[in-house]
């Protein structure tokens, strides 16, 4: 029987609104890729993949079939993704598939006084990394504390 967080976690990833489709290396399942709300405009492009199959071109590979699999049912070609600042795996799986940083959006912070405290508190996690982004997006770094970042992906 499920527990209750299992259970949330199953009717989530079962709605009506949400596709998955399991990533899987030599029979073994690693993770998953998945449109996170069909009900919207533009939909939203999620992958998973376990750590230890990270960095061996599955992300990018699956990413490309999901999406063009999906393309000959709908005929959808554009997607969004969005990355943390810090997740470089799944920056450089973007840039191998061709996707385009758009921008920032909110992260899990909604309001502004919220999105001060945590960047405030979190200053010292700024890096050469960032400072990179930064410049791209035309943004101080310090955004990039309390955001998300956003591709566009067209198949």
């Amino acid at each position: 029987m499920l527990s209750e967080d299992d259970n949330f976690l199953w009717n989530e990833a079962t709605a009506d609104y949400r596709f998955y489709c399991v990533v899987e290396w030599h029979g073994t399942p690693v993770g998953y890729v998945s449109i996170h709300d069909t009900r919207v405009g533009v939909w939203e492009l999620g992958i998973e993949l376990d750590r230890e199959y990270c960095y061996k071109g599955l992300g990018p590979k699956s990413i490309k079939l999901f999406l063009q699999a999906i393309e000959e049912i709908t005929l959808i070609s554009l997607y969004r993704a969005r990355v943390e600042v810090d997740n470089l795996a799944c920056q450089k799986c973007m840039a191998k598939i061709g996707a385009e940083l758009v921008g920032l959006c909110d992260g899990p912070f909604k309001t502004a006084e919220e999105k001060k405290q945590f960047e405030d508190e979190h200053i010292d996690r700024i890096d050469d990394h960032m400072r990179g982004l930064a410049i791209q997006l035309s943004v101080e770094p310090r955004e990039l504390l309390s955001h998300v970042l956003e591709y566009e992906i067209q198949v």
